[in-house]
C-alpha cells in the first residue's frame, strides 16, 4: 500500500494524508466480473484536479492524428471511476462546467458527470472502448472521445471559502 500512497503524491504533486486503498472484489473470475479498488485519502489545496482522479489519459500529437495502419488493442473495456469529494463546511465548489461532458459514438465513448449533493461533489467518468479492433478509418471517430478524456484529465475546480 506504501507505493499506492506514493504513487497518488506523485500524481497530485502534494502531500497525501489518511490513505487507504482496497480491491473490492479481484475480477479474478470471468468477463462479468469486474476489478474494483476503492481508495480514500486526502489533500489540501485549493484548486482540485479533479480530471487526474482517473488517471493519465494519452494526448495524441500532431504526428499521429493521421493513421494508416489497424488498431489492435487487448480486448474492449469500460473504465468506471465514481469519485466523492467532501466539500469541507463554509466552503463552496466553482468550475463544475468542464466536468459534464458526453462524447458517444460507434467506437467508444467518454461520459463525465459532476452534481453537488449535500456535502459531496459527486464526479461519475466512464471511458469505453468498444471492441478490440478497428479500422483505421474509424480513427478520427476515436480521436473524438480520446482527446475529450485528454482535456478533462487536466480539469480543474476551485474549492473557496465562503
Amino acid at each position: 500500500m506504501k507505493n499506492r500512497e506514493e504513487a497518488a503524491e506523485k500524481e497530485w504533486n502534494a502531500k497525501v494524508e489518511n490513505y487507504t486503498s482496497e480491491i473490492v472484489p479481484s475480477g479474478r473470475y470471468g468477463s462479468k466480473n469486474p476489478l474494483i479498488t476503492k481508495e480514500s485519502f486526502t489533500i489540501q489545496d485549493n484548486y482540485i484536479e479533479i480530471g487526474k482522479f482517473i488517471g493519465g489519459q494519452v494526448e495524441i500529437d500532431k504526428k499521429e492524428r493521421d493513421r494508416k495502419v489497424d488498431i489492435y488493442l487487448d480486448h474492449a473495456s469500460k473504465h468506471i471511476y465514481n469519485i466523492d469529494l467532501i466539500i469541507p463546511d463554509s466552503y463552496i465548489v466553482k468550475g463544475l462546467d468542464k466536468p459534464n461532458q458526453s462524447i458517444e459514438n460507434s467506437t467508444g465513448d467518454f461520459i463525465t458527470t459532476a452534481i453537488i449533493e449535500g456535502n459531496k461533489l459527486k464526479l461519475t467518468s466512464i471511458k469505453t472502448y468498444q471492441k478490440n479492433y478497428f479500422k483505421a478509418s474509424e480513427w478520427p471517430q476515436i480521436l473524438t472521445w480520446l482527446d475529450t478524456a485528454f482535456e478533462f484529465n487536466q480539469a480543474k475546480v476551485l474549492r473557496q471559502k465562503v
